[in-house]
């Protein structure tokens, strides 16, 4: 009768345990820019890809966004960050230890968007994740998921936005 009492317990104790919810960063390259001077604006492409990226995450949860100082950054960062009304903490472009150091204080269940540049994302990732990451010059489409795994992160890449014909 004993063992039985205690296996209830166990099993509701278990059962009703909350399941810590892991921390979830999303990682994207900015998007098509208008050329290739230092601070251009998205172009035309671009600007769409930024609204296929708010229509992809805007359920997901994010709460906390990074961008670099360049207008091609906040631009691909805006319409989500103004659909969830998260204001973008803005760090420097070559700071990749620095954001890492900022994206591993977030606590568990936190969701992150971090829009990068073709050399600092595969750097975060490698950081991050310990991935290595190639990006090509007309890759805009990757949308990198790193999500917390004990100490570590888990790191999966899908594709946003429509194909080029």
């Amino acid at each position: 009768m004993m063992a039985r009492w205690f296996l209830m317990v166990s099993v509701v104790f278990v059962l009703g345990a909350p399941v810590a919810r892991a921390q979830t960063v999303y990682v994207v390259r900015h998007a098509e820019k208008v050329d290739d001077s230092k601070d251009p604006p998205l172009n035309a492409d671009g600007a769409a890809r930024a609204l296929a990226l708010r229509h992809v995450l805007r359920d997901a949860g994010v709460g906390h966004v990074y961008v670099t100082p360049y207008v091609r950054n906040k631009e691909t960062a805006r319409p989500l960050a103004e659909l969830l009304r998260v204001h973008p903490r803005v760090l420097p472009a070559g700071d990749v230890t620095g954001l890492v150091a900022a994206l591993r204080k977030h606590q568990a269940g936190d969701v992150v968007l971090v829009v990068g540049h073709s050399d600092t994302v595969p750097e975060l990732l490698q950081k991050l994740c310990g991935e290595k990451v190639v990006l090509q010059h007309g890759d805009y489409d990757n949308l990198f998921v790193a999500r917390r795994d004990g100490a570590g992160f888990v790191l999966t890449r899908l594709h946003f936005g429509a194909p080029r014909p």
